[in-house]
């Protein structure tokens, strides 16, 4: 597992490329080789994320999964998943966790080598403290976790007929994260709201010259049949005389 932080905003250098902010971490998990049971040959592997947030315990982090408009930085994906705290939902100085739900099953990140990574619904962690009182999560904030709003969600990889792990003996994901204490996956996570993928001068360049072409052949076509008329018309005139 490797965790980056970034001093700038930009995509991160490896698939899927997400959008990282000075304000926000970078984690990439990696199963590489792992070995598993002789009893369970057909295994698949999962991530329980755990996520501590300082929002009252009555409400509820929230899940929205959207649309970007082009697959410009993740080939043949077009959804975000953003997890975000109360306060990042309300504008205030929450935190998220963002992903898109792809993951790789070979060291050559591509379109061939993706498979999917399903997330699940949210569920708060009864007992935190005791639960969770091994972890950095409780040497932090020790007893003061029953005072927060603490809940899991599980992130699985794989899709039907895809070989299960024991095909590749591997498998990779990205997450950004910020201000969110306990992921263990590969998210983005920064302060305040996830941000938005935008569109590079390069598609800005495609989509003007795709849209612009066609309307300015319409548009010297009609002057052309508009010069046309009048010259016709003039002509007309003159022969009546």
């Amino acid at each position: 597992m490797n965790v980056s932080a970034y001093g700038y905003n930009d995509h991160s250098d490896i698939l899927p490329h997400l959008v990282h902010t000075q304000n926000s971490s970078l984690i990439d998990l990696v199963i590489d080789k792992l070995g598993t049971n002789s009893h369970f040959s057909h295994a698949r592997f999962a991530v329980d994320i755990i996520l501590a947030s300082q929002d009252p315990k009555n409400t509820t982090m929230t899940f929205e999964s959207h649309k970007s408009l082009d697959d410009e930085y993740t080939p043949g994906v077009f959804t975000m998943v953003d997890l975000q705290t109360p306060s990042s939902v309300s504008g205030a100085k929450g935190g998220y966790i963002q992903w898109r739900p792809v993951a790789y099953i070979a060291k050559e990140r591509d379109l061939t080598n993706s498979t999917d990574a399903n997330n699940y619904g949210l569920s708060n962690v009864t007992y935190p403290s005791a639960v969770l009182n091994s972890s950095a999560l409780y040497a932090f904030f020790s007893s003061s976790l029953e005072n927060m709003l603490v809940q899991e969600t599980v992130v699985s990889f794989g899709l039907k007929e895809d070989g299960f792990y024991k095909k590749t003996n591997y498998t990779s994901c990205d997450i950004i994260f910020s201000k969110i204490t306990g992921p263990l996956l590969t998210f983005l996570v920064g302060y305040g709201h996830p941000p938005d993928e935008k569109f590079s001068l390069l598609v800005i360049l495609v989509i003007s010259i795709g849209l612009g072409l066609p309307a300015l052949l319409i548009l010297v076509s009609g002057i052309v049949m508009a010069v046309r008329r009048v010259s016709n018309k003039n002509d007309d005139l003159f022969l009546s005389r």
